[in-house]
């Protein structure tokens, strides 16, 4: 609900223009290396997948990375 509301509120303002969404998904050390990669790719991508269904930013202003656990 807060990073809608942040979105919505930056869309609505005529002064600001959106260029990139840098999106940055991390797991838990608990578990594998790859396992924990895997889980922050997918937590990223998840996140990019349920904004684009919501808003009309490009997929190219989507920036996503993955850092494993932090």
């Amino acid at each position: 609900a807060k990073l809608r509301a942040m979105i919505d509120e930056l869309k609505a303002d005529a002064d600001i223009q959106v260029k990139s969404l840098d999106i940055i998904g991390y797991a838990s050390p608990e578990g594998s290396l790859a396992n924990n990669k895997r889980l922050s790719e997918g937590r990223a991508l998840a996140l990019r997948d349920y904004l684009a269904g919501l808003y009309d930013f490009p997929r190219s202003q989507y920036n996503i990375l993955f850092g494993g656990e932090n």
